[in-house]
Formats: structure tokens, C-alpha cells, sequence
């Protein structure tokens, strides 16, 4: 039992050796990501900010540039290696450190510390908050912004970002399984074809939640009704062109002490609606 043990504890702390090599490779040709390389030339600093940084070596750029080859280096030096020792002593090799194991083994590590540093990331953004109501509309408005939006870039680089590791499938390969479905009388319903459209990937199952709501592919459905960023970024809008009622009234005091006191009654108003939506 003692020799196994031993044995184990060397395969984890090789495992370890190759990934960091790996990692030390990697962080020396990508540059750690800041929330202006997320947003671009948008105004971010008006609306949210951070001083946190992703490291380059955990975005899509290092993983489809470099990572993945990397490991396969690797794996491949692991095959040579147990050929030359299966060559020469002809004994058999644990599984624990076959070349597919070790490839698993690494690949699960390095997405589990790709969401890990994401992760981090996005809960260290604090949002910038405003006192004055002229403060408070300008930041609505640059929210629901299509084009100038801080928050539509972040998101967007995200779903770009959080889409790392999924395998691209064929249009031939598609075509194939499309054909076999209607074939076998199990044509899908279109909200099922789009699901099965967008391959898995291994990141998917962390950030489930926060893709549903970037209204990705696979959720199907739309309407005012469904969770998502767009339908919000709408009630937002609603609630900026109430807020300019007020600020543009004949007497903005009075009609705001209306507006609260139809919140306090419970009746239904835009902003009641869009703060319990969020």
C-alpha cells in the first residue's frame, strides 16, 4: 500500500510539474485582460470598474493559440515515453498516467482555472453609484445603449470568452445528424434545434446562468416575460423616460412625491416592475 501511495503522490506532483510548465510557457505571450480591453471605447468607468485583471494565460486567445497545443505536446511526449518503456522493460503502464488520462487531467485543470480566474473577476466589478437624479439618468441611458453600452461589450466579450474549449461542429456533420433525426421520425421542435446547434463546451455548465441570461442560443423563446439582459436593458429604458418625465415636469417635486406615493401603495409602475425583475 505504501508504494502505491508513493507511486500516486509522484504521478500528482509530475501532473502538477507539467501543467505549471505549460502555464509558465503560456503567460509570457499573452498579456493579462483589464476591463477596458472587455469594453473597448466605451465610457466604463461612468457606469462600473475594477482593478482586477484576468491572466492572459486563461482567456480564448492563449487557449486556441497556444494551451491546447501545449498539452498535446505534452500528451505526446507522455506516448513516446511509455512505448520506449514498454520497448525495452516490456511492462505494462497504469492508466493513472496513459496519455489520454494525463490530457483529461490537464485540460480539466487548466478550464477549471480559467473559470476560477473569471469568476474572480466579475465579482471584483463595483458599480459606480450616483447621488445626484442627472448622475442617475446618464447612466441609464449609456446602459441600454446598443451601440455604447459598457455592459453590452463586457457581456459580449464573456459569452465570446466563456465559449472557450467547445468543439466546432461540421456543417456536414450537422447535415448528417439532422437527416438520421428525420429518418428515425424524431424531427425537433425549433427551440431544440437551436440547442443542439451550440456543441457543449467546459465551461458551459459554470457559467449556465449567466449565458440564459446573454440570451444565448439555446434558450429559445423570447418576449418580455423571459429572464435575460436585453429584456432588462428594455425595462431600463422604460424606467430612464419616466425619470425624464419627472425631471422635465412643470413641478418636478410635486410629480415625484405622486410617483413615490403610487410606489408606496403598491400600485404597478415601471419601477417597481424593472427593480424586481432585476
Amino acid at each position: 500500500v505504501r508504494k502505491i501511495l508513493l507511486r500516486q503522490i509522484g504521478v500528482r506532483n509530475a501532473e502538477n510539474t507539467l501543467y505549471q510548465n505549460v502555464l509558465q510557457q503560456v503567460s509570457r505571450n499573452y498579456a493579462d485582460m483589464t476591463l477596458a480591453d472587455m469594453t473597448g471605447d466605451t465610457l466604463t468607468e461612468s457606469l462600473f470598474s475594477t482593478e482586477q485583471t484576468v491572466p492572459g494565460m486563461f482567456t480564448r486567445q492563449a487557449w486556441e493559440g497556444q494551451v491546447r497545443e501545449a498539452i498535446e505536446q505534452v500528451v505526446t511526449a507522455r506516448r513516446e515515453e511509455i512505448d520506449w518503456v514498454l520497448s525495452d522493460r516490456q511492462q505494462d503502464t497504469s492508466a493513472d498516467i496513459s496519455p489520454d488520462t494525463l490530457r483529461n487531467r490537464l485540460t480539466s485543470r487548466y478550464f477549471t482555472d480559467f473559470a476560477g480566474s473569471w469568476l474572480a473577476f466579475l465579482n471584483s466589478i463595483r458599480w459606480k453609484k450616483e447621488d445626484s437624479l442627472s448622475g442617475i439618468l446618464d447612466q441609464l441611458t449609456l446602459m441600454a445603449d446598443a451601440r455604447q453600452s459598457p455592459l453590452i461589450a463586457l457581456t459580449d466579450t464573456i459569452a465570446w470568452q466563456v465559449a472557450t474549449g467547445r468543439e466546432n461542429r461540421g456543417l456536414s456533420d450537422s447535415l448528417a445528424k439532422s437527416a438520421q433525426e428525420l429518418f428515425n421520425g424524431k424531427e425537433k421542435t425549433p427551440q431544440q434545434s437551436r440547442e443542439g446547434d451550440v456543441p457543449a463546451g467546459p465551461l458551459d455548465k459554470t457559467f449556465a446562468p449567466l449565458l440564459r441570461l446573454l440570451g444565448d442560443k439555446s434558450g429559445g423563446g423570447g418576449g418580455d416575460t423571459q429572464l435575460n439582459l436585453q429584456t432588462y436593458l428594455t425595462r431600463v429604458t422604460r424606467v430612464r423616460l419616466k425619470l425624464q418625465q419627472v425631471t422635465n415636469a412643470p413641478d418636478p417635486q410635486e410629480m415625484t412625491q405622486q410617483l413615490a406615493q403610487t410606489v408606496l401603495q403598491g400600485k404597478t409602475v415601471d419601477l417597481t416592475d424593472t427593480r424586481d425583475y432585476g
